[in-house]
């Protein structure tokens, strides 16, 4: 339903609402913005709908999500109605990232519909909003004036089916074209089904193990997490629980597909002996007691990852039990800095 000034695509940015930008000063960006765009409603697309959506995503008041990408920026500027100009409090070389997801709204509409806007959303999109029944379905129709060429489909519906069984069974039995979280389980059998395909993308999100550093106990200490790291045999998890359809990061948060991605980083190596060393080194020769948390039904294969990595950390020494929780909960316990060590 929305666009953005820009896109991040195929390692590269490029352009959305905005066609071309510049840096004008170490602390000046200056974008130029796509003419002849209308939103959903008739209303016209330009710089001051930039510096409104802006302005509104930085009012606390507003509780935007999207705030925090924003943290060194000060002011945007309309400079004429198809140029508009971010200053900044200092050099910030990632504010091209953070504007991928600060989605463009239709100034007029907002002031007058309040908190109304949300519900019925009006954005510059491929696809305009239809209706939504909470908890069940979306349905969007073509915006067959879309600026990018119009959609090849005149419809759209997107249904909420939390339960994998339910969602593969509908979309076997023809009732649902996409879906989009395949069990890895399942992928075999949907590639046997003549009337489906399965399409195979790495993404740029990953599973990561993340430690508590900041309430003492052995995951603040340097040495323990590089240990967990060399006792965990990431090759093993990934041919076994994850059936060969993930691969491993390379020594960093990010994946290749990301934005400041360093290809000469590797991955720490499944070295058993060199993780008893570091955690004697650390001054736990005989181990330690580790609460992994974690939740079940959010990520591919996640409580059997969890369950597996404990297994793997016992190896070595460290007596590792998990903590397995729905996605609610869990999400809770890690907004409340609750959900470590681990």
């Amino acid at each position: 339903m929305y666009d953005t000034l820009v896109w991040f695509e195929n390692g590269d940015f490029v352009p959305q609402l905005a066609t071309s930008w510049k840096n004008v000063d170490p602390l000046t960006w200056e974008f130029v913005l796509r003419q002849n765009v209308t939103f959903h409603n008739g209303e016209a697309f330009d710089a001051n709908a930039v510096k409104f959506t802006m302005d509104r995503i930085m009012n606390p008041d507003q509780n935007a999500t999207q705030r925090s990408r924003f943290g060194r920026l000060k002011s945007v500027e309309v400079v004429d109605s198809h140029t508009v100009r971010f200053h900044t409090k200092a050099p910030f070389p990632v504010l091209l990232l953070g504007l991928t997801q600060a989605f463009i709204v239709p100034p007029k509409y907002v002031a007058a519909n309040g908190g109304k806007a949300p519900s019925k959303p009006v954005g510059t999109g491929p696809f305009k909003f239809e209706s939504w029944s909470q908890g069940e379905k979306i349905v969007y129709v073509a915006n067959k004036g879309y600026w990018g060429g119009a959609p090849k489909a005149d419809r759209l519906e997107m249904r909420v089916v939390p339960d994998d069984s339910t969602r593969l069974d509908s979309f076997m039995a023809g009732e649902v074209h996409v879906n989009m979280n395949l069990p890895i389980a399942a992928i075999e059998t949907v590639k046997r089904n003549k009337n489906a395909q399965v399409v195979h993308e790495f993404s740029r999100a990953a599973l990561l193990l993340e430690f508590d550093t900041t309430h003492g106990g052995p995951t603040a200490n340097k040495l323990v997490r590089q240990a967990l790291n060399y006792a965990v045999d990431k090759q093993s998890l990934i041919a076994t629980i994850l059936n060969n359809t993930q691969r491993p990061l390379d020594g960093q948060l990010e994946s290749p597909a990301s934005l400041g991605y360093d290809k000469s980083l590797k991955a720490f190596p499944h070295d058993p002996a060199k993780a008893k060393s570091l955690l004697a080194e650390a001054g736990y020769p005989n181990g330690f007691d580790l609460v992994i948390n974690g939740p079940i039904g959010k990520y591919p294969a996640d409580r059997d990852l969890v369950i597996a990595i404990c297994s793997q950390l016992e190896a070595v020494g460290v007596r590792a039990k998990p903590n397995l929780t729905d996605f609610g909960s869990f999400i809770q316990s890690v907004g409340a800095t609750k959900a470590g060590p681990a």
